[in-house]
């Protein structure tokens, strides 16, 4: 009987235990709203934290017709459609189990009947080198996402689709279109304006002798990935500039189709989070104080 009695002395003194930490990790997430206020309020991404059970404890901007204190306390899921749980509860864990940076994509049809696209880049807060919660920032990419679409449905040859995209291509999405056997073929203006690059040192060359990473020749590389039967493959980047400047960027990638539905090139597309970064950057900072 003794124990017994010492046996559900220990589980209730564990269970204790878990609360009251789950209890100080909730209140270090609350202490650190003000803080975290100051650095999103105007930041146009829509940022918020998310306990580990996907409450709403922070949020800077909310959508048409809900109030932040109407958010506040709800869980996240609630205002992502179901058919995108799956995918963002894989990046949650991920984030969970590796403590690195993910992201997940998702839409949303407001009040008004439009739907928007969005990506949500997720990050881990940290307190006593644990995680007790999540940092998401969301921006809307309706505009990339139309861009994507009206490639994707292009019925013409490689070649031939080039030369007649130019108004699809040539927009304020940086991008740029590599072959099969890894050749950039393709620059637009915006990405130049990005990287601060001349599109005649690009064209013609292979993409990971001047533009490598490390998921250059490793199973995780984009046309790899493409190939083997992704229609959207994400990652994040950084790259220096001539400058000195670094710019960090969520790399978008997707198949470039023949009439025949045969893939003949790879889109790639920029995002500039740089800004993110940074104050992601700052919240960490802060939190540490």
């Amino acid at each position: 009987f003794l124990k017994e009695e010492g046996n559900l002395l220990n589980d209730i003194g564990n269970r204790l235990k878990t609360r009251l930490e789950q209890k100080k990790a909730q209140q270090k997430l609350k202490e650190s709203e003000e803080t975290w206020r100051s650095l999103t309020e105007y930041s146009s991404d829509n940022i918020m934290t998310v306990d580990l059970n996907y409450n709403i404890l922070f949020i800077n901007h909310t959508i048409p017709g809900i109030t932040r204190e109407e958010m506040i306390g709800t869980s996240l899921f609630f205002y992502i459609p179901e058919k995108f749980h799956e995918k963002a509860k894989e990046c949650f864990q991920g984030v969970l189990n590796t403590s690195k940076p993910d992201l997940y994509f998702t839409d949303y049809t407001g009040i008004d009947g439009i739907k928007n696209f969005y990506e949500a880049r997720v990050g881990p807060v940290m307190a006593d080198g644990k995680i007790i919660g999540f940092t998401i920032s969301g921006s809307e990419i309706t505009e990339r996402k139309k861009a994507e679409e009206d490639l994707r449905n292009s019925e013409e040859s490689l070649k031939d689709a080039l030369s007649d995209l130019d108004q699809i291509f040539d927009n304020t999405i940086p991008m740029y279109i590599t072959d099969l056997d890894y050749n950039i073929i393709r620059v637009n203006k915006s990405f130049v304006n990005l990287f601060q690059v001349d599109s005649k040192h690009l064209l013609g060359k292979k993409c990971f002798d001047i533009w490598g990473g490390p998921l250059c020749n490793t199973p995780e590389c984009s046309l790899k990935q493409i190939l083997t039967g992704k229609e959207d493959y994400a990652y994040t980047m950084q790259k220096k500039l001539l400058n000195g400047e670094k710019i960090s960027c969520i790399v978008r990638n997707f198949p470039y189709r023949n009439q025949e539905n045969k893939i003949l090139g790879v889109i790639k597309n920029f995002t500039n989070i740089t800004d993110v970064i940074e104050t992601e950057r700052r919240m960490r900072v802060a939190q540490a104080k």
